[in-house]
């Protein structure tokens, strides 16, 4: 009794478990159980016991195969699927943030006259911070669950599951996301009305550091899609001008180390800066709340450093850059 209650607990995780194989469970829970549920003292035939362990094996080759042929998607590309929703969504919170797509916004463009003070940026048409946490959360949890049942995955004639690149880009970018997640509470949660954020949209400066971080995180995020979804040996059917010119890139965090001062000049000179005032909490102060912002830009181009580095480690890559 024993023996047959493991047998079918295992048979039932398996079917529980397994998003593409549960079938499999159940073949086993099936056919393994009524050869189980027999006394000890029992006397079994050979060609009955062969012809049980034929009649299974021969339905899990037929199921099998025709999963292969009209089964669900591949765990990989579903995985692959949820990250690139999970980018997607990052990568528009940092546009949205710093209204980088300037289309849709109306910056004072009858108000040149005013000076630039808390007056000038009240002016502007900005639409409020919108909190991306939740969703990068619920996005980065789907990939997590679904990327898991990846290496489990039989690929008889595909390469494995890039396991490695996987966990670490997945890791990088729900760290970006994290830290768009602070960027935009400090600014949600400030009391001055989000002049400061207005100062940072108009910052040259910054909108130029912005996008060359949006369009470099987009770039590194649509290849690492390219190498996960690439289940053969040889090179990417990628452009080599794309790849040579990510190669060609100075280093990110470099560049906006150097923008920093440029940044906070900017945007600061731009604020009135109040006098005889004793602030109550660090949320009133414009200067705290770029601080955050920086340093969580800092800490972004990080983790985009670490996905390029690793990216640029697979030899499927090497092969096409060469």
């Amino acid at each position: 009794v024993a023996c047959l209650l493991i047998f079918v607990h295992f048979s039932m995780y398996l079917y529980f478990a397994s998003v593409n194989f549960a079938y499999v469970g159940v073949l086993l829970a099936a056919f393994g159980a009524q050869n189980m549920m027999q006394t000890c003292d029992a006397k079994d035939e050979s060609a009955v016991v062969y012809s049980a362990i034929e009649q299974q094996m021969l339905a899990i080759v037929c199921v099998t195969v025709g999963d292969l042929l009209v089964g669900n998607t591949s765990p990989g590309v579903a995985a692959t699927g949820i990250f690139d929703k999970l980018t997607t969504l990052i990568a528009d919170g940092f546009k949205a943030f710093l209204c980088l797509d300037r289309s849709q916004e109306v910056l004072l463009i009858d108000k040149s006259s005013t000076p630039h003070g808390k007056k000038f940026y009240g002016f502007s048409v900005v639409k409020h911070v919108e909190l991306h946490r939740d969703k990068i959360l619920a996005e980065y949890a789907a990939a997590t669950f679904v990327g898991n049942e990846a290496p489990l995955e039989p690929r008889w004639y595909r390469t494995p599951w890039r396991k490695e690149l996987w966990d670490t880009v997945l890791a990088a970018s729900v760290n970006v996301g994290r830290n768009l997640a602070v960027i935009e509470f400090a600014a949600a949660e400030g009391l001055t009305k989000g002049l400061a954020r207005r100062a940072m949209i108009l910052s040259p400066a910054f909108e130029g550091l912005a996008k060359e971080f949006v369009g470099r995180a987009t770039r590194t995020w649509t290849l690492v899609q390219e190498l996960l979804t690439h289940e053969h040996e040889g090179p990417l059917d990628v452009s080599e001008g794309l790849i040579s010119k990510m190669q060609s890139e100075h280093l990110l965090e470099n560049i906006a180390q150097a923008k920093a001062g440029a940044i906070i000049t900017e945007v600061m000179g731009a604020l009135e800066k109040p006098e005889g005032v004793q602030l109550a909490s660090l949320s009133q102060d414009d200067a705290c709340q770029l601080a955050v912002v920086l340093q969580m830009f800092m800490q972004s181009t990080r983790c985009l450093n670490n996905m390029t580095d690793v990216l640029f480690s697979q030899k499927d890559l090497l092969k096409t850059s060469k």
